[in-house]
């Protein structure tokens, strides 16, 4: 089975070699370089799913002749846990993530037809060397299917942090979204070297980005979840270095959407959404050498060898020096020389791309200065919670405030009086509400503002677009959506980490505390013993108003492998808040320490985050599927009309 999967590998890097003879008949035949090219990447993508499918294998059936398999797994998990633990850790994650390149290779074969056959094959050999890259570093620096000559009995089981549902979901659908992007990275370098940055080129390229961005996004929102009810610590976002190697392409990708929708309108700020396609791709590959260099510290991070970051650095760079150059070579058909009012919606969302760029950039400098502190001077800082908080709240308000701005401008030179129009209802309840939190708490609760304008917008928006078209949805379900989803998260994030209230007490079986408007009893705690760990769960009986709601259980987890302890949260939902309950330690006088939080209006934060995805995966079908014309909806909210023409 290990020489099978290596075998695989083998034969899928020899795909991408091959990508050679359909670029000797590039030019003289390109129907014939496409097809072969076609035929390539689905042979290069078959090997890898053969490969995927006898790793996942092995997991199931526990084969310890695997190295990787004695590493990760034992025969007493479940057949759920023994699957997803095929990708939970350094080579089956990376197996995954090659699988999904090859797959976008496919996707990109069978469901783009551009009308140049040249340009395909191109974006084809691209993608597919990409592949080859990365199935190089697989069999050399990570290679899933070393064996034992002589197999073990037993392995040493899934790390413990890891035991949960989510992991089957997170990693497969974070690299769909992840990966996405370098289709986008293909589709970019195929235009420059064939001289086809335009209007078609964006239209072919966007649907891919919203695809991606996406999925990057319900990635990101499960790993806050899993972060949030997992760890045991009770937030939702640390500003960890490998969440923030997810979020700085996910701004990235906001960027490319809406640089592409102005190119795709006025063919202008091309320039932007090239540097944005070979920007986006690179910190997604990024992303991926923090995560896998063993250089920073993480809970999410699982490698700690530096020398197999060196050659994902080494892709980072080739990636950034050959966009670099062709840019350089290809600049005279990406500069426009036509002017951008800055009081047009083109002028609004090139201020807007600067916003979300400066943002990554100041993410980025605070994810790399420690390492770059400790490599050049040999000692330690930390850049805390308060600088990420110091530098991109002001990014934030800003933000929104062009989100609310931008759909009532012309593309044109701007009219105020037609924008304050449909800006106007909005606006006065807003200011309003500004008022009133000014009154009642008295500070400046600026940010809910915007955050309230923006969902009031995009109400006002959808009441009128139901009044004047026949597809009330159509036209409101991606931006729409996505902008609500922001105003939604938002508005989560503010009311939590505004209200949230904690404390830290000890109680006796049979004691009770009130905490808020709740009582909390600890009426037993057991012990017990599972298969692969020593369980010590409290039961806490919660009640409201005297009425009995439920019973609360938070658990510790001692697991025999490695006797590593973790924490099991308890979490009770009263609507859109949480009561948060994590077990302590047993002190002396027979009282178990619990640290309770209350959440309030907390799942609006997920809630806000799947109807972003849903609006980027509606603008990816409507722009595969139906191009909705903008006159059918002249008459609409303009935050409504369509944006693809």
């Amino acid at each position: 089975m290990a020489s099978l999967g290596t075998f695989t590998l083998i034969a899928a890097l020899l795909m991408a070699f091959f990508q050679i003879f359909p670029l000797r008949t590039l030019k003289k035949n390109p129907n014939r370089a496409n097809s072969v090219a076609r035929r390539l990447v689905v042979l290069q993508f078959s090997f890898l799913t053969l490969a995927l499918l006898t790793l996942i294998y092995a997991y199931a059936v526990s084969d310890f002749s695997f190295l990787n398999v004695t590493l990760n797994s034992s025969s007493q998990l479940s057949l759920f846990y023994k699957i997803a633990g095929a990708w939970s850790n350094h080579e089956g994650s990376m197996l995954l993530w090659v699988f999904i390149l090859a797959l976008y290779g496919v996707l990109a074969a069978y469901f783009t037809h551009p009308a140049s056959p040249k340009f395909m094959a191109t974006t084809l050999m691209i993608q597919s060397t990409i592949v080859g890259c990365f199935t190089l570093f697989l069999l050399f620096m990570a290679d899933p299917f070393q064996s034992f000559l002589m197999p073990v009995e037993e392995g040493k089981g899934l790390n413990p942090l890891l035991h949960d549902p989510s992991l089957a979901f997170h990693p497969p659908i974070l690299y769909f979204g992840y990966l996405g992007f370098s289709l986008c990275f293909s589709f970019t370098i195929a235009a420059l070297l064939t001289n086809k940055i335009d209007k078609k080129w964006a239209s072919y390229l966007r649907p891919w980005v919203l695809l991606s961005w996406a999925f990057l996004t319900l990635g990101i929102t499960l790993g806050s979840w899993w972060a949030y009810y997992e760890l045991g610590w009770g937030g939702w976002w640390f500003w960890d270095p490998v969440e923030n190697a997810s979020l700085m392409p996910w701004l990235l990708g906001v960027a490319l959407i809406h640089a592409l929708i102005v190119v795709e309108k006025q063919e202008i700020m091309k320039l932007w959404a090239v540097a944005l396609s070979i920007l986006t791709f690179t910190f997604c590959i990024f992303g991926s050498f923090l995560v896998r260099s063993g250089m920073i510290s993480s809970v999410h991070s699982f490698a700690y060898d530096p020398s197999r970051g060196i050659f994902i650095f080494l892709l980072v760079l080739i990636v950034l020096g050959i966009g670099t150059i062709l840019i350089l070579k290809k600049k005279h058909l990406l500069i426009s020389h036509r002017r951008i009012h800055i009081f047009s919606r083109g002028g609004i969302l090139l201020i807007q791309n600067i916003l979300f760029l400066l943002l990554a950039f100041v993410i980025l400098m605070g994810t790399i200065l420690p390492l770059v502190y400790e490599i050049i001077f040999g000692s330690q800082i930390s850049v805390g919670v308060g600088y990420y908080n110091k530098v991109t709240i002001p990014f934030l308000g800003l933000v929104l405030l062009t989100m609310v701005s931008t759909p009532f401008l012309p593309w044109k030179q701007g009219d105020f009086k037609m924008g304050f129009r449909f800006l106007r209802t909005p606006f006065i309840i807003s200011l309003i509400s500004f008022i009133l939190l000014l009154l009642y708490f008295k500070i400046s609760l600026n940010l809910f503002s915007l955050i309230l304008f923006l969902g009031l917008n995009v109400l006002f928006g959808l009441i009128k677009a139901m009044g004047h078209t026949r597809f009330p949805f159509i036209s409101f379900s991606s931006m729409g959506l996505a902008h609500g989803g922001i105003a939604i998260m938002v508005f989560g994030i503010f009311i939590d980490s505004f209200a949230q209230k904690e404390i830290i007490t000890s109680l006796k079986e049979g004691e009770s505390i009130s905490f808020l408007n709740y009582t909390l009893k600890l009426s037993q705690v057991m012990y017990s013993q599972d298969k692969i760990y020593l369980l010590e769960r409290a039961n806490l009986d919660i009640s409201k108003n005297g009425k009995k709601i439920t019973t609360m259980h938070p658990e510790k987890r001692i697991y025999l492998s490695d006797n590593t302890l973790t924490n099991e949260t308890a979490l009770f939902h009263d609507y859109f808040s949480d009561v948060y309950v994590v077990l302590g330690p047993q002190s002396s006088n027979e009282k178990w320490s619990l640290k309770l939080t209350y959440h309030p209006q907390v799942l609006w934060i997920w809630i806000g985050g799947l109807f972003v995805f849903l609006g980027g995966l509606s603008g990816f079908t409507r722009n595969r599927n139906q191009r909705v014309s903008e006159k059918s909806l002249i008459s609409t909210h303009p935050l409504f009309v369509t944006e693809c023409g």
